[in-house]
């Protein structure tokens, strides 16, 4: 099984928070995540897919969970895939694509980044936006307007 790690990452302007999304190779609106290293914790490497995939450097706040999927390789292997996801606080950059990997980067209001999920993003991640988007809802008490 193959082993990812990846975040959702966001941050607080005017009260209230942004989130950090991509648009991947394939043309659909998702979350950076990438593998791991051999001698990476899988926050490390969430972090570390992070920055090489949007120029965003964060902290890792806490764990939202997993995800598991199969997808098709070479002549028809299917192959299984566990991406370990981390809400992740910005703390600097600049968002930027990496070419070959991303085509955008941009920062979302909540409503703003469940619009573009729902219409140009993966189904599978539905349950892990939820749960994103709780912990966020409960963020942004924190920050009175």
């Amino acid at each position: 099984m193959h082993q990812t790690a990846g975040g959702i990452v966001y941050r607080i302007e005017a009260a209230r928070p942004l989130v950090l999304l991509i648009r991947d190779r394939y043309g659909s609106w998702t979350f950076p995540k990438g593998h791991v290293e051999a001698e990476e914790s899988l926050q490390e490497a969430a972090l570390r897919e992070i920055e090489e995939e949007t120029g965003i450097r964060g902290v890792v706040e806490e764990s939202l969970g997993d995800l598991f999927y199969t997808f098709t390789v070479e002549q028809g292997k299917i192959e299984e895939k566990q991406v370990h996801y981390f809400l992740v606080r910005a703390t600097g950059g600049t968002p930027r694509p990496q070419p070959g990997e991303t085509e955008a980067v941009a920062w979302f209001a909540i409503d703003e980044a469940q619009q573009l999920l729902q219409r140009e993003g993966y189904p599978n991640y539905a349950d892990l936006w939820r749960r994103a988007r709780a912990r966020l809802s409960v963020l942004a008490g924190h920050f009175p307007s």
